[in-house]
């Protein structure tokens, strides 16, 4: 019965790891993104203002 028991608590502890895991991942990835709209917003500026961009 232990064994099963040790085996219920590790599934349990390694399910909760791979839900945060991905919550993290998907927190970095919205953040990235947030980075590149804003970029390219300061780019579109940029261009309406007349300046070239490249």
């Amino acid at each position: 019965m232990k064994k099963h028991t040790d085996f219920i608590f590790f599934f349990t502890v390694v399910f909760f790891l791979g839900i945060f895991a991905v919550f993290l991942e998907k927190a970095e990835a919205h953040k990235n993104n947030s980075a590149i709209v804003r970029e390219i917003k300061e780019l579109e500026v940029k261009e309406a203002d007349g300046n070239k961009v490249l």
